[in-house]
This record gives C-alpha cells, sequence and structure tokens, in this order.
C-alpha cells in the first residue's frame, strides 16, 4: 500500500528487451496484464533494457471498483 493505492512490483534479472522496438501486443503475457490492470482501474509501467531485466510496475486505486453488476 502507498498513498491509497495498491502497488506491485515484478522483477526479472534476466535479458531484458529494447522498449522502443519490442511488439508488446503481441503474445498473451503483458497485453493480459495490462488489461487486468485497467480494469480495476489501474496502471501497468514497463521498464526493461536489453541486457538489464525488466521491472513491471502495477498501481491499482483502493478501494478497486466493482466489476460486478449492481443488484437490483
Amino acid at each position: 500500500m502507498r498513498d491509497g493505492d495498491i502497488c506491485l512490483t515484478v522483477t526479472d534479472d534476466r535479458d531484458g528487451f529494447d522498449l522502443e522496438t519490442a511488439e508488446l501486443d503481441r503474445g498473451y503475457g503483458l497485453p493480459n496484464i495490462k488489461d487486468r490492470a485497467e480494469r480495476l482501474s489501474g496502471v501497468l509501467y514497463i521498464y526493461s533494457a536489453p541486457g538489464a531485466g525488466t521491472k513491471l510496475g502495477i498501481k491499482v486505486p483502493v478501494p478497486v471498483p466493482s466489476t460486478r453488476p449492481p443488484l437490483v
């Protein structure tokens, strides 16, 4: 928790990649994480560079908005 948000950081100290040339919309991993964060009114940050690994930051506001339809 930080400043009223849930913050999650995932790091990988392996190869990394060039954000300028990466095709981030291919595959399922990163697009799926981004979609899920946005469904909760959150944001996905990606930090990566060749040879320097990758770090994902996910920030979701609290309280998390409900994705369920209202009860009638």
